[in-house]
């Protein structure tokens, strides 16, 4: 049976640790990689090696904003990306999905909510 493998993007380092530490214990076979990444690029870099089945990202930081964002979930479309507030409790969920659409209903179900 293949891990789990988290990519954890933060640059606070004790809320890293925090993360890191609370999915090591829960001690279900997870391999927990801490990104060097400094922008989109270098990220896109390291998940196209790691193939991660979920990438964790702090809110605060760029690389969870708007195109940022897209190149990430296109990069490893049909698995999470988690953005993480540092301030609430709140995580966002993102996953990509690409639809090819031939008919309107097609249309129709790829728009229905989930």
């Amino acid at each position: 049976m293949q891990n789990y493998c988290f990519l954890l993007v933060f640059k606070d380092g004790l809320f890293k640790q925090i993360l890191s530490n609370l999915l090591v214990e829960m001690n279900n076979g997870f391999e927990i990689y801490e990104s060097t990444a400094e922008d989109v690029d270098d990220l896109l870099t390291e998940v196209s090696k790691l193939s991660p089945d979920t990438i964790l990202l702090q809110e605060s930081s760029p690389l969870s904003k708007g195109a940022c964002l897209i190149h990430i979930l296109r990069a490893i479309p049909g698995r999470p990306v988690v953005v993480v507030s540092q301030e609430h409790n709140l995580m966002h969920v993102v996953h990509w999905r690409t639809v090819y659409v031939e008919t309107v209903n097609d249309l129709i179900e790829s728009i229905r909510p989930v």
